[in-house]
């Protein structure tokens, strides 16, 4: 029987130390790694220095950068709305009582509205002799006829309502 070569490292032997004194561990990327399938690369991944300053990943987006977000959307469509229906309501539909007073006269719109006129326009139709503000339509002849200079009654009133103002309305001149 021929004779077989000996080695001095046997896969059991314990590590010998290194220059710390401290056993040496073998390394993992020596050993070749076992393709899982047929055809796949044997080549070990590098492994990682931990000496080697890490490299930034992407940015994490910041807590309160979302939250932020979410609640300038909100105050968005807040003021939006308030625009819209709350200013809107308040003041392109203002009732004319509110900007009339005694003495002063309107001409009539295309609308069966009225507006303010200076009362030397030419356009000057009626001035107003009395207000009442909060009543019901049904009172509106009533509430004008103590008042002689009367010649017609105004209510306006907002869709929806059932109680409006009366304007009293008399000649200009």
């Amino acid at each position: 029987m021929p004779e077989q070569p000996t080695s001095d490292a046997t896969p059991d032997a314990p590590a010998t130390p290194d220059a710390s004194g401290m056993p040496a561990t073998p390394d993992a990327s020596a050993t070749p790694a076992t393709p899982a399938t047929p055809g796949a690369s044997t080549v070990p991944a590098a492994p990682a220095d931990p000496a080697a300053p890490a490299t930034p990943g992407p940015e994490a987006p910041k807590a309160g950068s979302k939250r932020k977000k979410i609640l300038s959307a909100i105050a968005t469509v807040v003021v939006v709305l308030a625009v819209k229906f709350g200013l809107g309501y308040m003041l392109a539909d203002q009732p004319v009582a509110d900007s009339l007073s005694v003495g002063q006269c309107v001409k009539s719109g295309d609308d069966d509205s009225i507006a303010k006129v200076d009362c030397g326009d030419a356009k000057a139709e009626y001035k107003v002799v009395f207000i009442k503000k909060d009543t019901v339509q049904s009172l509106a002849d009533q509430t004008c006829a103590p008042y002689e200079a009367t010649t017609t009654t105004y209510f306006e009133y907002r869709e929806g309502e059932t109680n409006g103002n009366v304007i009293c309305l008399g000649a200009v001149r």
